[in-house]
């Protein structure tokens, strides 16, 4: 399992140099599964990035972050390509 994650984080980080960005994001890993032909994980990878991300826009982790922190969190999940992340 562990050289599975590396192999996608490696295709990632290379789907994001190629956008000229230092960091990777979800749209990257998604990107990067398609490239090396996991697209078939997709659908279920999305479904629980958008778990995540309902819960993160919940009280649960709302509360576990202070002030804007929640907010900016969120933002950054949801959003990862808006111009506050590149």
């Amino acid at each position: 399992m562990q050289v599975f994650i590396n192999f996608i984080t490696a295709a990632a980080n290379d789907v994001c140099k190629e956008k000229k960005r230092a960091t990777i994001n979800a749209d990257d890993v998604f990107q990067a599964l398609e490239d090396l032909e996991f697209a078939e994980l997709l659908p279920a990878l999305k479904e629980s990035f958008e778990g995540t991300l309902q819960l993160c826009m919940g009280t649960d982790l709302g509360q576990a972050l202070t002030g804007g922190e929640a907010d900016t969190l969120c933002v950054q999940l949801r959003y990862p390509s808006s111009p506050s992340t590149a």
